[in-house]
């Protein structure tokens, strides 16, 4: 009887304590082999963690033309709803089509009447992040994918500029918008791509890029006028490569 008692409490330990490192909004998939400890070595070297292999955040996603409504408005707005698209998941609010036309309104609306522009750069989303949204954000440089997937490791989400028609997104709207946002949701080592939530197309969930042709995109709004009429596709194509790094409250 002793013994069968010893054995209950031990397998409920095991479930406790085990069910307390699961995670509701996060995937994360790691195929590596462990490597068992050699029994002769009093103090093994402890092996490096392997990179998980596919990591994937469940953002919610909706378009920036959640009703499609492809007006000037919802063609202009995919710094705003990458933004509200962080903001849900950081901050673990419900999104839908018509809560994401909502949210947009009402922020297009602020950014009016706090000096932004159409087209905002990146080191104005991060200050939008930090005053509208509450959220921590910060621009840091990208010399590669790998920075990308760096800060996802760290539990952070990533928002990126892009020259869109470098993108080579097929359900854009031909010839694709020359300036473009979207949000970084997870990475795939296996088949070496970026996942995204691109809001630019209603089919945009969890839409994955390849690493060379993501990267070769990113590129900050150079703000050298007021609309789209002032820049141009080379000037577009050559501005500064930068990601949003989001970490939350």
């Amino acid at each position: 009887m002793q013994r069968n008692i010893f054995f209950i409490t031990i397998i409920f330990i095991a479930f406790v304590f085990g069910g307390c490192t699961a995670k509701d909004d996060i995937l994360i998939i790691n195929d590596a082999q462990s490597n068992p400890l050699v029994q002769d070595s009093p103090t093994p070297t402890p092996t490096p963690s392997p990179k998980p292999k596919i990591v994937l955040y469940s953002v919610p996603f909706a378009s920036q033309a959640p009703l499609l409504n492809w007006d000037e408005l919802h063609n202009e707005a995919c710094e705003e709803a990458s933004m509200i698209m962080a903001d849900t998941f950081f901050h673990k609010l419900s999104l839908d089509k018509n809560i994401m036309e909502e949210k947009i309104q009402k922020l297009v609306k602020w950014e009016e009447e706090n000096g932004y522009t159409i087209d905002v750069t990146a080191n104005e989303v991060a200050k939008i992040l930090k005053d509208y949204f509450s959220l921590n954000a910060s621009v840091k440089p990208i010399n590669d994918a790998l920075d990308i997937i760096s800060e996802l490791e760290h539990g952070y989400l990533v928002i990126v500029p892009a020259a869109g028609r470098l993108l080579k997104n097929p359900n854009y709207k031909t010839p694709g918008p020359l300036y473009h946002m979207l949000l970084v949701r997870g990475y795939d080592l296996n088949k070496q791509e970026i996942i995204t939530n691109d809001p630019g197309t209603r089919k945009g969930e969890g839409y994955r890029y390849s690493y060379d042709v993501f990267f070769n995109a990113i590129h900050d709004w150079p703000k050298l006028g007021l609309g789209k009429d002032d820049v141009s596709d080379e000037e577009m194509n050559g501005s500064d490569k930068v990601m949003i790094v989001v970490s939350g409250i």
